[in-house]
């Protein structure tokens, strides 16, 4: 059964266009045009769930679509879906914070318009 995405029948492959159409639609690619800030990917490369090829196409297209700031994606070797290994944990970590710190001292103050 496909109850998380709606879809209460058995799955059967292939999926009929129905169930590709819903899967589209709640894959972040089908918003990616939303996007108007900076993003940032972390990605295991040896991902199961959710295949690190996804996430490198997401940064494609937001790249492509020239709205986001600043996008840059991290992959790491080895890693699942969860960065799980302590060294690799410990540097996706970092990665994020720094990337976040960076991110905020290039936005303008709201107390320095006043």
């Amino acid at each position: 059964m496909a109850e998380g995405l709606g879809m209460t029948e058995d799955v059967r492959w292939p999926l009929v266009p129905e169930q590709v159409a819903e899967l589209h639609r709640r894959s972040p690619i089908s918003v990616v045009d939303h996007v108007h800030v900076p993003a940032l990917m972390i990605l295991g490369a040896a991902d199961q769930r959710v295949p690190p090829s996804q996430g490198r196409q997401w940064v494609a297209a937001l790249q492509q679509l020239g709205k986001c700031p600043e996008v840059r994606a991290v992959s790491f070797p080895g890693e699942g879906h969860a960065i799980a290994s302590s060294g690799a944990n410990a540097h996706a970590q970092q990665t994020a914070v720094a990337w976040l710190i960076q991110q905020l001292r290039r936005r303008p103050s709201a107390t320095s318009s006043s």
